[in-house]
């Protein structure tokens, strides 16, 4: 659910793209009227940008899972045509999971933030961690290809 990384410095902090357009399969319609990301899918974005952060500043490779939000709270929700620049900051990595700290901003407008926690599961197997590595490589590739390289 994010578009584009435009700022990834492991272990400290990314930003990130959602874009909001009418036919995407995750907008919804309130009553007939412009299509709009619900909460819940704007979380989900917020919480796979972390994700990134969270993989990138890793030495073994596991996967990142939502386990908690903390105080989300979103004032507006995105509309189709709008851009979400998604902003996720680093508080604390630890072998079993990682606090962060995070954004949505919409023309420079705040409409949402949130604190969420995501558990580490470890990858176990080569195949598992070349999958990942695949993936992330094929999606954004100028952020992600080195794990192909450091991947058994």
């Amino acid at each position: 659910m994010v578009d584009r990384i435009v700022e990834l410095i492991p272990r400290e902090r990314v930003r990130a793209w959602k874009n909001v357009t009418a036919t995407d399969a995750a907008a919804a319609s309130i009553n007939g009227g412009m299509p709009h990301l619900p909460g819940a899918m704007l979380l989900e974005s917020m919480a796979q940008a972390a994700g990134l952060l969270v993989i990138a500043s890793l030495t073994e490779r596991a996967q990142p899972v939502l386990a908690k939000v903390q105080s989300f709270g979103m004032t507006v929700p995105p509309r189709a045509g709008d851009r979400i620049e998604i902003g996720a900051t680093l508080d604390d990595l630890r072998p079993e999971g990682a606090r962060l700290r995070v954004t949505a901003d919409v023309d420079g407008r705040r409409i949402a933030s949130a604190v969420v926690f995501l558990a580490l599961i470890p990858i176990d197997g080569g195949e598992q961690r070349q999958r990942l590595a695949s993936r992330l490589a094929v999606l954004f590739p100028e952020w992600f290809a080195p794990l192909i390289e450091a991947t058994p």
